[in-house]
């Protein structure tokens, strides 16, 4: 799941870097964005489906919600 979620977004940072458009870097950014929620979605419906509590409880669910938060600012800052 992490090559389907990182390749798009690896792969779009190495073309845009030898050439650079908006609307390309728009493209990729884009692609690697959905990769990315995609495999949060898959994830998050494992979690679910396995039954277990502990893995679905509230404090896991916000610890990985406060992760992508700080990875957001982080990256805005950056």
């Amino acid at each position: 799941m992490g090559m389907i979620a990182g390749a798009p977004t690896i792969f779009g940072a190495w073309i845009d870097g030898f050439v650079y458009s908006p609307f390309i870097s728009v493209i990729f950014l884009g692609i690697g964005a959905g990769a990315i929620f995609q495999v949060i979605v898959i994830i998050m419906k494992m979690i679910q489906n396995e039954g277990d509590k502990n893995l679905s409880s509230f404090s896991v669910m916000s610890g990985f919600a406060v992760g992508m938060l700080v990875t957001y600012t982080t990256s805005i800052l950056v």
